[in-house]
């Protein structure tokens, strides 16, 4: 039942009250990790995260509420749908052709490589503020811009894998062992040689869009912060386009110099590798993503590199979040308190003894063992499908009882596929890993769609045959 089970538990049968608080009370037992007697991190607030964003939608309680649900990924939400059918992965053509959509893909697959999960389907949405053209449908989203109380259901983003999406790549690569075995803690006892927080990244504009630019807005007051504290501050720009007005109040006399005078002093044109170069510094700053202002991939590397982690004030929010706890696990800063909090590293800490630059560097490593290694993830995306069926009791079409589908699902399955005008044998695609040679960086495999079955010259496609060549017991 807890969040580390290794087959499929049907919750189509949704269980009482009384035994949902077990099994949150359970798994919180189960997971929590106590490095000292005060610090802990527990996977019990991220499993309650999800089932409150799944309980915002209308429970599904009959085959024509599921079947309209299905009907629906079919029509409206092609581009996004994904089904996990007989413990496989399916989903339309072309749904590859984003690189998200791969990379979350290959994040599915490879819990499916290593986990027995029930039947499942759902809209994966890729952008990432969070935005669905149609927020009343449930749907998994990477990022929440506007924090937890935004629509979406919460999952991975796709950049801790490879380009494939392979969690083992992940697991597989020598700084993430590292980080995440016993002998890996000896990397916080390491000595930096820098002192300052560090960040490298591009900032851009959005011309015409305020909105979309608060995540330059952020970067370029976070990179203020090296013109006025050089040696506290390491925060400069690779790629430096500021906008020559700001929509979000007015530049303040630092900023305006930076644009104005001379940018020089924060742009940085070195290249500095994650594993190689960022350990160097004291601490590690995560700001806000350009493009539009939500996450930012390269917080993915910095829970494994053993130095403090800083967060940059923003209500954007990912699936783990709620298991941080600020002042154990990461320091949130903004312009105002960032020196304040860069000189209480040294301080006493109160959670166990050693000071508050130790503290941290131990609570990012929990991150990194407990919360976004690549058994974590998959245990999550367990947890996500059981969610979903638990909500919407996909199993009363997408399950049969017995192998000769004596209740009619494969029938009902197909004619649902049919009356959305799906083309089953050309359009709807089985998603595998085939080997490949230029893939070596990903365990020498690529994700291809492939039909799911192959109809003889006397058979008439249908979507009837497809379904019954997957097993859906």
């Amino acid at each position: 039942f807890f969040c580390g089970h290794n087959r499929a538990f049907h919750l189509d049968d949704r269980p009482s009250g009384t035994m949902h608080i077990f099994l949150l009370v359970f798994s919180f037992m189960f997971w929590v990790i106590r490095p000292s007697k005060s610090l802990m991190l527990a996977y019990a607030p991220i499993l309650r995260e999800l089932e409150r964003s799944v309980d915002r939608y209308a429970a599904l309680r009959s085959r024509e509420e599921v079947a309209a649900y299905l009907r629906t990924l079919a029509t409206q939400r092609r581009d996004e749908a994904v089904f996990v059918l007989g413990n496989r992965l399916f989903a339309f053509r072309k749904f590859l052709g984003a690189s998200k959509n791969r990379r979350h893909a290959g994040h599915v697959l490879s819990t499916l490589q290593t986990k027995t999960v029930a039947n499942v389907a759902y809209a994966f949405v890729k952008d990432s503020t969070g935005n669905a053209t149609d927020a009343a449908f449930p749907f998994a989203a990477i990022s929440k811009k506007r924090g937890y109380g935004a629509a979406g259901i919460l999952v991975p983003n796709p950049f801790f894998a490879d380009p494939s999406g392979n969690l083992s790549w992940w697991e597989r690569r020598k700084e993430v062992r590292r980080a995440t075995t016993a002998t890996g803690q000896a990397r916080a006892q390491t000595p930096y040689g820098d002192r300052r927080v560090f960040w490298r990244g591009n900032l851009g504009h959005h011309e015409d869009d305020c909105e979309r630019d608060e995540g330059n807005f952020a970067r370029f007051d976070a990179i203020a912060l090296t013109l006025e504290h050089a040696g506290e501050f390491d925060v400069k720009c690779n790629k430096c386009v500021p906008n020559n007005r700001s929509c979000h109040g007015p530049y303040d006399a630092a900023m305006r110099h930076l644009v104005d005078v001379n940018f020089a002093p924060c742009y940085d044109q070195k290249w500095y590798d994650p594993f190689r170069d960022y350990p160097t510094y004291r601490a590690l700053l995560n700001l806000p993503g350009t493009t539009a202002g939500g996450y930012s991939r390269n917080l993915n590397v910095l829970w494994l590199l053993g130095r403090v982690v800083f967060f940059w004030e923003a209500p954007f929010v990912e699936f783990y979040w709620p298991a941080l706890v600020p002042g154990l696990t990461h320091l949130v800063v903004n312009r105002t308190t960032a020196l304040r909090a860069y000189r209480s590293l040294d301080d006493v800490s109160s959670e166990g003894g050693g000071t508050v630059e130790a503290t941290l560097v131990r609570g990012a490593r929990l991150v990194a063992e407990h919360l976004v290694c690549g058994e974590c993830l998959r245990r999550f995306f367990v947890d996500f499908f059981l969610a979903l069926r638990r909500r919407f009791r996909l199993g009363l079409i997408l399950d049969t009882t017995r192998s000769n589908d004596d209740d009619g699902n494969v029938e009902r399955l197909a004619a649902i596929f049919d009356s959305a005008g799906v083309d089953c044998a050309r359009d709807f695609l089985e998603i595998v890993a085939a080997p490949s040679a230029s893939h070596k960086k990903s365990g020498g495999a690529r994700l291809v769609e492939t039909p799911v079955v192959a109809f003889s010259a006397d058979e008439k496609p249908n979507c009837l045959g497809v379904f019954r060549s997957i097993s859906l017991t």
